[in-house]
């Protein structure tokens, strides 16, 4: 499946079809089983079944959601694109914003994650986005996590500024991670601090269920890995390339630049245990372990008690977004970065 200007978001419906999100395009390209190609859904506006900034989506039962960040709704449609309905943003107390529903859940409930400026998490003025459980209609019934966000923003500031420059995802940041189950099942967190000593790494997953309230709990040891230096250069250099190739003045010269890039960097003595979590059909947790260096990723898959029942290895190179039992869907760039979206056996893959 290839064709595309980026790739935001992928889903799978219960058929196999495939749903992948095109931010910069603002639609929703759907493919069949075989990736043989059935049109498009959605479009850029404001009316019915049209989005102005989508950001995610997922497959929902019989339903496509996505979440539109201008609007901070959650547009609701059928699989042919006609829309549903929409969910109102959760109404939040400054300095948090308007919250757009992140996820659906069983029962008419929904996962919002509260919204706030990056900005401010920079700055340290916020140091969490809570994850809360609520109804369809935007009213909060319990918060599940307060997920803190202290390693979460880069801030890469040019000389005199006090605010704004760059603001981008932590690379090395271990703050906790989350994803929700397809079918709304359950709610998953992994909190992931990075070791201090190298000595007793340790991090916890917990299961929530719709109503929020926490039905499963476990910890898993390990050993932890230092963070190597050519990391920290690899990830250096590709920064200070996309900041000197704006067409604006930031940066004096590369070294500035440099110092800028690191000086912004959380950089903790060994790497998060789990780079990322996403939870199947089947209701495995895949848990993404800290890179290696290896051409290949290594994947832990819990069981429905919590315990690693198999590992899978995924190329390096791909970005996996979407898994179930069977089948693994992510996403692969090619020397000129434009994404293909590649299905991988997740027996096969190990």
């Amino acid at each position: 499946m290839d064709g595309f200007s980026d790739v935001a978001d992928v889903t799978v419906d219960s058929a196999g079809n495939v749903y992948v999100l095109e931010r910069l395009n603002k639609t929703i390209r759907r493919f069949g089983p075989e990736g043989e190609p059935h049109g498009n859904l959605g479009r850029e506006g404001r009316g019915p079944g049209e989005f102005m900034s989508p950001q995610s989506l997922g497959w929902f039962r019989d339903t496509i959601w996505v979440v539109d960040y201008a609007t901070r709704e959650t547009l609701l449609l059928d699989a042919d694109g006609t829309e549903l309905g929409r969910i109102p943003p959760l109404s939040t107390s400054p300095p948090y914003l308007a919250s757009p529903a992140v996820a659906l859940l069983q029962g008419d409930r929904v996962a919002y994650q509260a919204w706030v400026s990056d900005e401010l998490v920079a700055r340290g003025d916020v140091n969490s986005r809570p994850l809360i459980v609520a109804t369809r209609a935007g009213e909060a019934l319990k918060s599940v996590s307060e997920v803190p966000a202290t390693h979460s923003v880069l801030a890469v500031r040019p000389p005199g500024y006090r605010r704004g420059g760059l603001l981008a995802v932590q690379p090395f940041g271990d703050d906790p991670l989350w994803a929700v189950h397809p079918n709304g099942e359950v709610i998953v967190v992994v909190e992931r601090a990075a070791s201090a000593s190298g000595e007793g790494g340790r991090f916890d997953v917990r299961w929530f269920g719709p109503d929020g309230g926490e039905t499963l709990q476990r910890s898993f040891k390990y050993v932890p890995r230092r963070l190597q230096e050519e990391y920290v250069e690899e990830y250096v250099t590709e920064r200070v390339d996309w900041l000197l190739a704006l067409d604006m003045p930031t940066f004096a010269s590369r070294h500035q630049a440099e110092e800028a890039v690191r000086e912004a960097l959380f950089l903790p003595g060994y790497l998060p245990p789990v780079d990322d979590v996403l939870v199947g059909r089947s209701g495995e947790v895949w848990l993404k372990r800290e890179r290696t260096g290896f051409p290949v990723q290594r994947w832990d898959v819990l069981g429905s008690k919590g315990n690693v029942q198999r590992v899978v290895c995924t190329p390096a190179g791909i970005d996996v977004m979407f898994v179930d039992s069977v089948d693994v869907y992510g996403v692969e760039l090619d020397e000129r970065d434009i994404p293909t979206v590649v299905k991988l056996s997740a027996s096969d893959s190990g």
